[in-house]
């Protein structure tokens, strides 16, 4: 047996919200990797394009197409519950400037927020990114500066911090993001 629920008897449709959501209501004592972060595979190109394009919409993160996903796919992470992704984050290294990673394409899907994903993955991206010899992690952000600094541990930092290349890029974008860094690892 590789999962046992334990639902209130008294909770009203306790049994079939245990049953028919990801997150349940009840207790999940599971033996297997019912949820967990792992590195994207191009099985999950569409799917992060999909949790993407929602933020994409109200512009708080850059669009990428499916095509860029897919050739990009080994700097993205998913976050799964079941097999379903819940969220993503992206780590790119600039190769002018080995020691700083970018953490990008933070989405966690509305229904999860407040569950301490956002910060998981951001985590797990900065532990990547020291284990991969980084110094820091910097993050570019329009909307999401409170949590980066508030909840994450980021600093503001001026732009001299991104790579020549990734500097031209963010002045061409004219999103007026601010520059967060912290120490990766």
């Amino acid at each position: 047996m590789q999962r046992v629920h334990i639902v209130d008897g008294g909770l009203h449709d306790g049994l079939i919200n245990e049953i028919f959501s990801n997150v349940g209501v009840g207790i999940l004592i599971y033996g297997n990797d019912y949820q967990q972060i792992r590195r994207a595979t191009r099985r999950d190109v569409r799917a992060i394009y999909n949790l993407l394009r929602n933020a994409v919409k109200r512009e708080e993160l850059v669009h990428r197409t499916q095509q860029a996903i897919e050739k990009n796919i080994e700097q993205f992470f998913v976050y799964e519950i079941d097999e379903n992704l819940i969220a993503t984050v992206s780590l790119t290294f600039h190769a002018d400037k080995p020691q700083l990673a970018e953490l990008g394409s933070l989405y966690v899907l509305p229904f999860y927020h407040g569950r301490g994903l956002g910060k998981k993955m951001v985590n797990f991206a900065c532990r990547e990114a020291g284990q991969r010899g980084a110094t820091q992690v910097v993050a570019l952000s329009t909307q999401s500066f409170a949590f980066f600094s508030g909840v994450c541990g980021f600093e503001e930092a001026g732009k001299e911090i991104l790579p020549e290349a990734r500097l031209k890029a963010y002045e061409e974008s004219g999103r007026n993001s601010r520059i967060l860094v912290k120490k990766a690892g």
